[in-house]
């Protein structure tokens, strides 16, 4: 298998850092590991069936893709190693935020890590993926706060989020497991392909 691209968006300046150099050298060596791949497309095919199931993914135009990538953001380098998200969810965007919109970004932002716990348990980087979703999920509930004064929603939603993914009976069985296949399959194809 040939090596794996990393989407570097830090700084040149920053890369000197050791901070840079772990997180880049510990990448690397996960994106070398079939079972990391296979947990990373496992946890985004999570995403990318609430994404479906919300209404955020109308045709496959509107789903985004975006293989490993590390970057700097408020005095920090950060990484993940795959991505889906749609075209119509961005913080960039003028979207009226309401109550509901953000429990259907929360259901999204959930699933992944209950997805990937539902099919292959826990590991080190579990509890670091749903960390990024759940900092992405208060972005958006701070901007709704600051935009459109509604109450500051995060770890309310977060947690009830969770529970409602992982309650849902739609998320076991044959016909689950044959969407995942699928899923997976693109994102393997569309995130960690040159």
């Amino acid at each position: 298998m040939s090596e794996i691209a990393i989407d570097d968006l830090v700084p040149q300046e920053l890369r000197a850092r050791d901070d840079y150099k772990r997180i880049c050298e510990k990448m690397k060596q996960n994106l070398r590991r079939e079972e990391k791949l296979h947990r990373y497309a496992t946890h985004e095919a999570g995403h990318f069936i609430y994404l479906e199931r919300q209404g955020f993914l109308a045709t496959p135009e509107d789903a985004i893709f975006r293989g490993p990538t590390i970057y700097y953001e408020n005095d920090e380098i950060r990484h993940f190693s795959a991505a889906v998200t749609s075209k119509r969810i961005s913080l960039f965007d003028d979207h009226v935020y309401t109550e509901d919109f953000l429990k259907q970004l929360a259901l999204v932002a959930a699933a992944g890590g209950v997805f990937e716990r539902a099919q292959l348990g826990k590991d080190e980087d579990t509890d670091s993926g749903d960390g990024g979703d759940k900092y992405l999920l208060f972005q958006h509930c701070h901007k709704a706060m600051r935009e459109f004064g509604l109450p500051f929603l995060g770890y309310t939603l977060w947690s009830s989020a969770q529970r409602e993914v992982a309650d849902d009976p739609r998320n076991t069985g044959t016909k689950i497991e044959q969407r995942l296949d699928m899923v997976r399959s693109v994102i393997r194809l569309r995130c960690f392909t040159s």
